[in-house]
């Protein structure tokens, strides 16, 4: 609970740098229950408590992957499930790979083979298939210090 307390903190903080929802105007337990469904699986603790707090966002133009409360045959892009679904059919990813967000500078992803029995599972960078984060308070907080530090 204290990493959730310090990243809000980051959050904050950071403002300028960050274009998140208002703390506490987040995705519906209903919404994020409906996307599991749909996905065959659940979605890391970190995560969920971010789109509950936030909703979704973008660290310095860079959209993090959230779930939009609509049907998802009116959604186009941003959403975690249809750029999932997208994906699989395109079959521009394996399997085990669940993209949370592509930048400039790369592609992250869940990777789904990983859950570590705590419900959470690390964030890798694509380009070199390599651990990039621990969960995905980690990858926030590395996403906005990154950008902080270099704007």
């Amino acid at each position: 609970m204290e990493r959730f307390v310090e990243l809000k903190k980051l959050i904050s903080v950071a403002k300028d740098q960050v274009e998140f929802s208002e703390y506490g105007d987040g995705t519906s337990e209903e919404w994020i229950n409906k996307a599991e469904m749909r996905l065959g699986f659940t979605l890391p603790e970190s995560y969920k408590w971010w789109l509950r707090s936030y909703g979704g966002g973008e660290i310095h133009g860079e959209e993090i992957y959230s779930i939009f409360e609509m049907d998802l045959d009116n959604i186009r892009e941003g959403d975690i499930v249809y750029m999932h679904e997208l994906y699989q059919q395109k079959q521009k990813y394996k399997s085990n790979i669940l993209v949370v967000s592509e930048s400039v500078d790369d592609v992250f992803y869940f990777n789904l083979s990983k859950n570590s029995g705590e419900n959470e599972m690390p964030i890798y960078a694509l380009s070199s298939e390599e651990e990039y984060a621990k969960d995905f308070i980690e990858f926030l907080e590395k996403r906005i210090t990154r950008g902080v530090l270099n704007h």
